[in-house]
């Protein structure tokens, strides 16, 4: 039984003790006496006349809440990324977390967006987030790749300089 590190420990014990609960008299079915306690019903004067599946749905939802917005944030995001374009020259075989056959199956096809992609048959969730995560990093690569070559553009009209001032020095003498 999964443990959930809101409840006390003597809450937890008593969920789990079948003594402790009560059977409702519109069903046989039952529910943990903490799932009963009176600060629920102050707060949802109805909750104990509610059925029993609909007092479980609500605590089921109070629990998870958390990880319930979390997902929907994942959602959301996903939703946003899904117009997404990607680029043109993106090299697939550089993602080394896409399979080989969704490899091949994205250089073949070659989706203009995140959405024709994930719609792609074979192309797993995990690949298309490796896709995603790809395609973010790219720009900053770019950028470095860019800090790059004018480093090195620099590097080259400093040699040349240098082979000119050279060149006149020996000149001049």
């Amino acid at each position: 039984m999964v443990r959930m590190g809101f409840l006390r420990d003597n809450v937890w014990d008593g969920a789990r003790d079948a003594e402790n609960t009560e059977e409702l008299p519109s069903t046989k079915a039952r529910l943990p006496q903490w799932a009963l306690r009176p600060r629920i019903s102050e707060i949802v004067p109805e909750w104990c006349n509610m059925p029993v599946g609909i007092r479980r749905r609500v605590l089921t939802e109070a629990m998870y809440h958390g990880y319930l917005k979390q997902q929907q944030a994942e959602v959301n995001s996903f939703k946003r990324d899904e117009g997404m374009r990607l680029p043109t020259n993106i090299d697939y075989s550089q993602i080394r977390v896409l399979s080989r056959e969704e490899m091949d199956k994205l250089m073949l096809i070659r989706p203009d967006t995140f959405g024709a992609a994930k719609r792609i048959d074979g192309i797993t969730p995990g690949g298309i987030l490796a896709l995603l995560r790809h395609v973010q990093r790219q720009p900053a690569d770019q950028k470095q790749q860019q800090k790059q070559q004018i480093h090195k553009e620099q590097r080259q009209r400093q040699k040349l300089q240098e082979q000119q001032n050279e060149e006149q020095s020996s000149g001049a003498a």
